[in-house]
C-alpha cells in the first residue's frame, strides 16, 4: 500500500469531519453573534440610554425635579414664597367657592326633603368645618416635593441637572460654579465625558433639537411646552457606580463585550473553515476514495438510505434546537457529537448517488433483493409468497414490530438502541409507501370532488371509484347534500330576516308617526275639544307603542329562552273561562259566536298561571282580528288520560296565503297590509311559552279554516 496515498486519504477525512466540526462550530457562534447584535440594537442602540425603563425613569425625574423648581429657589430647600403664599390664596378661594357650592345643594336637597331652617343651616355649618379643616394642604404639597426631590438626589448620583425658571431661581446639582456660563454658550457640546439633553427657555417651535447623537427617543420623551424654564440634563459616559443608570451602562457593557467575543470567534471559525476547503480543494481527486467512503460504499444503498433518513432528524434537532439555544450542557454537546459522523456518511452518499446518476459508479448492493432472493431459494412455492395470506401477514408482522421500534425509540435508556429502532422505522417508512401510493391516488380523487363543492357545484353525481377511501367519498356526498340544503335554508333566512326588519320598523314608526303629529297639532292654538280629542288620540298611540315595546322584550326573552316560570297547580279550564270573561266585550263587538266544549272533570296541569294565561289571551285576541264577522268559534279541551290539549278554531276574514311556518314568525300577521292593531308578535310568543313549558303547539290550515292546538303533558 502507498504510504503517501494512505496518508492523503486520512488527511481527507479528518479533513471532512473537522470541516462539519467548524461549519457547526461557526454556526453556534453566529448565531449568538447576531442574537446579541439583535438585543443589543433593540435594547441599547449607541447609548444605555435609550433602555425603555431608563427613560421612563428620567421622565419620572424630570417632573419630580420640575415640580421642586415650581415651589422652591434652591436646592437647600428655600420656598418661593410668592408661590406658596398664591398657593394659599387659590386654595382658600377654592375652600370658599366650595362651601358656597355646598351650602346651595344643602338648601335645595334640605327644601326637598322639607327640613326645617334649623336643621338645613345645622348640616351647613358641619360641611363648612369639614371643607375648611385641611388647613395643611399647601404645606403638604411643599413637603411632598421637597421629599421627593431630596430622595431623588441621594438614589441618583449620575444624573446631573440645571433647572433656570423666569425669575432667576436655579436648581442644580452641578458641581460647577461656570456652568451657566457653559450652558449659555454651549460649551457642553464639546465635553466628551458626557451625554447632553438641553431645553433653552423659549418657544418649542423655534426651540432646535439639542442633545447628543442616539438621544432621540429621551430627547422627545422630556420635550414638553414650557416657555419659562431652561432644562439641562448631562449624563456621564460611564457612570459611577451606585445608581440604577450605572445599573443599565453595565448590563449594555457586558453585551458589547459578549458580542465582540462571539464575533472574534466566528471570524476565527469562518477562517478555519475556508482554510480546510482549501486544503481540501488542492488535495482532490475525482477517481480517489478516501479510507471512510471505502468502507462505506460496501453498505448497501438501501441501508445506507434509511441511516441518511435517519440522520434527517438528528440534523433538524441540530439546526432548530442545538445551534439556536445551544449551551455546554450534556444535550448540547452529545447532539454535536452523534450528528457529526451522519453528516460525514450523508455528504459520502450524496457523492456515491451523484457518481451513479452520471454513469461513473455501479448501483451496489441491494440488501432488500438480498433478502428477498434468500426468501425465495429457502421457499419451496413461490405461490405462497404471492398469496394474500403472505402479504397480510407481513404486513401485521412489520407493523408490531414497528410499534416495538417506536416504543423503544421514545424510550430507550442507551442510544445504540435508539439507534436500532430509528433504523427499523426508517425501512418500515420505505416499504409503507406502496401503500402511501395507492392512498395518494384515492385522496387526489377525492380532492378533485371537493374542489367541486368548493366551487358550488353540488350537482357533480360522477362517482370517483376510490378503493381506500370509499366511505369518506360516500360522506362527502351526504355533505354535498347537506350544503345545498342549507344554501336555500339561508337564502330563506336572509329573505325573512328583511321582511322581520321591514315589519319593525312599519310598526313602530306608525304609532310614533300619530304621536309626533298631534304633539305638533297640540302646540297651535286649538280649542279645548279638539286638545281633549287630541290627548285621547295620543294616549291611545302611546299606549300601543307600549304594547308593542313590552312584546318585542316577551318576545327577545322567549325566542332566547331567558324566561322564568313559576309553575303551579292550574285547572286549564277555569283559566279559559276566565280568558274568555275578561275579553266577552271584544268578541261581542266583533259579532263572533264561541261555541265551547269543556270536560266534566277537572283537568290539572303543572304549569306557570300568568304566562300560559298570557297565551290564551293572545290566541283569542288573534281570533276576534282576524276571524269573519258573524263566524262561530270552535274552542274545546281533549282530555287524553296523558295529555291535556287545547284546541280553537275560526274562519279567517283574509284569505291565508301563507304557510303555518311563516304565521309563527315574528311581526307576521294575518294581513298582509299590517291595517289591523297589534305587534305581529301573539302567536310567536305564544309558541315560545308553551314550547318552554314542555308543550307542543301547532297550527293547522285548510282552506279559510285556522286551527291551533296546545298540548301538555300531566
Amino acid at each position: 500500500m502507498d504510504t503517501k496515498s494512505t496518508k492523503n486519504k486520512i488527511i481527507k477525512d479528518l479533513g471532512i469531519i473537522a470541516l462539519v466540526t467548524l461549519v457547526i462550530c461557526f454556526a453556534i457562534s453566529l448565531k449568538k453573534t447576531i442574537t446579541e447584535y439583535s438585543r443589543l440594537e433593540r435594547d441599547y442602540g449607541s447609548s444605555y440610554l435609550i433602555d425603555h425603563s431608563l427613560i421612563s425613569n428620567i421622565q419620572y425625574y424630570d417632573s419630580v425635579i420640575a415640580e421642586y423648581s415650581k415651589n422652591y429657589k434652591d436646592i437647600d430647600g428655600n420656598k418661593k414664597e410668592d408661590v406658596y403664599k398664591k398657593q394659599v390664596e387659590e386654595y382658600k378661594r377654592r375652600q370658599e367657592e366650595e362651601v358656597k357650592l355646598s351650602e346651595k345643594s344643602i338648601r335645595e336637597d334640605g327644601k326637598a326633603d322639607n327640613l326645617p331652617e334649623e336643621e338645613i343651616n345645622k348640616l351647613i355649618e358641619e360641611a363648612k368645618k369639614i371643607i375648611l379643616s385641611d388647613e395643611s394642604y399647601v404645606d403638604d404639597l411643599f413637603y411632598s416635593a421637597k421629599n421627593n426631590f431630596q430622595y431623588l438626589l441621594s438614589n441618583n448620583i449620575n444624573l446631573e441637572f440645571f433647572f433656570k425658571d423666569s425669575s432667576g431661581d436655579i436648581i442644580t446639582n452641578i458641581n460647577d460654579n461656570d456652568i451657566e456660563n457653559k450652558i449659555n454658550s454651549e460649551e457642553f457640546i464639546k465635553d466628551n465625558k458626557y451625554y447632553y439633553v438641553y431645553f433653552p427657555a423659549e418657544d418649542p417651535s423655534v426651540n432646535k433639537e439639542k442633545y447628543s447623537s442616539g438621544l432621540e427617543k429621551l430627547y422627545n420623551s422630556l420635550n414638553y411646552s414650557d416657555k419659562e424654564t431652561l432644562r439641562f440634563y448631562r449624563f456621564p459616559k460611564k457612570p459611577v457606580k451606585g445608581d440604577y443608570l450605572y445599573d443599565v451602562w453595565e448590563q449594555r457593557d457586558v453585551a458589547v463585550k459578549s458580542l465582540y467575543k462571539n464575533g472574534l470567534k466566528s471570524s476565527v471559525y469562518a477562517i478555519l473553515t475556508l482554510a480546510i476547503v482549501y486544503i481540501l480543494y488542492k488535495k482532490r481527486k475525482d477517481s480517489e476514495m478516501t479510507i471512510i467512503e471505502k468502507l462505506y460504499i460496501k453498505v448497501p444503498i438501501d441501508i445506507r438510505a434509511i441511516i441518511f433518513i435517519h440522520s434527517i432528524n438528528s440534523i433538524k434537532n441540530l439546526i432548530f434546537n442545538i445551534i439556536p439555544y445551544f449551551s455546554f450542557d450534556e444535550y448540547s454537546v452529545n447532539g454535536i457529537i452523534y450528528v457529526i459522523p451522519l453528516i460525514v456518511l450523508d455528504f459520502y452518499l450524496i457523492k456515491d448517488v451523484i457518481l451513479i446518476l452520471e454513469g461513473r459508479r455501479q448501483l451496489g448492493k441491494i440488501f432488500i433483493f438480498k433478502i428477498y432472493k434468500l426468501i425465495k431459494n429457502n421457499t419451496k412455492s413461490t405461490n405462497f409468497i404471492k398469496s394474500n395470506k403472505f402479504k397480510i401477514s407481513f404486513i401485521v408482522i412489520m407493523s408490531i414490530l414497528a410499534l416495538i421500534s417506536l416504543w423503544v425509540y421514545k424510550n430507550s435508556w442507551w442510544y445504540m438502541y435508539e439507534i436500532a429502532a430509528g433504523i427499523f422505522l426508517a425501512f418500515y417508512t420505505i416499504v409503507t409507501v406502496i401503500i402511501f401510493i395507492v392512498f395518494i391516488l384515492d385522496a387526489s380523487k377525492l380532492d378533485l370532488k371537493v374542489l367541486e363543492i368548493s366551487k358550488g357545484n353540488y350537482n357533480n353525481k360522477n362517482e370517483s371509484k376510490t378503493v381506500m377511501l370509499k366511505s369518506i367519498e360516500n360522506n362527502l356526498i351526504t355533505i354535498e347534500d347537506g350544503l345545498k340544503d342549507a344554501i336555500e335554508k339561508a337564502v330563506v333566512s336572509e329573505k325573512m330576516k328583511s321582511e322581520l326588519i321591514t315589519n319593525v320598523s312599519h310598526d313602530l314608526k306608525t304609532p310614533l308617526t300619530s304621536i309626533i303629529n298631534y304633539i305638533d297639532l297640540l302646540k297651535e292654538d286649538v280649542s279645548d275639544e279638539k286638545k281633549a280629542r287630541y290627548i285621547e288620540v295620543l294616549e291611545m298611540k302611546a299606549k300601543r307603542l307600549k304594547v308593542l315595546i313590552e312584546d318585542l322584550f316577551e318576545a327577545s326573552k322567549a325566542a332566547s329562552g331567558n324566561m322564568n316560570f313559576k309553575k303551579e297547580d292550574l285547572n286549564i279550564t277555569s283559566l279559559l273561562r276566565q280568558v274568555l270573561g275578561e275579553l266577552e266585550e271584544k268578541i261581542s263587538k266583533a259579532d263572533l259566536n264561541v261555541v265551547t266544549k269543556w270536560p266534566e272533570e277537572k283537568v290539572m296541569l303543572y304549569l306557570d298561571g300568568r304566562k300560559t294565561y298570557r297565551v290564551y289571551e293572545n290566541l283569542v285576541n288573534n281570533i276576534i282580528k282576524y276571524s269573519m264577522k258573524n263566524s262561530r268559534v270552535y274552542i274545546e279541551i281533549i282530555n287524553d288520560e296523558n295529555y291535556a290539549t287545547v284546541v280553537m278554531k275560526n274562519i279567517s276574514a283574509y284569505q291565508i296565503d301563507f304557510t303555518t311556518e311563516e304565521i309563527v314568525e315574528r311581526f307576521k300577521r294575518g294581513d298582509q297590509s299590517r291595517t289591523t292593531e297589534g305587534s305581529g308578535l301573539g302567536l310567536s310568543i305564544a309558541k315560545s311559552i308553551v314550547e318552554l313549558q314542555g308543550g307542543e303547539f301547532k297550527i293547522e290550515i285548510d282552506g279559510d279554516l285556522f286551527k291551533v292546538s296546545t298540548k301538555f303533558k300531566k
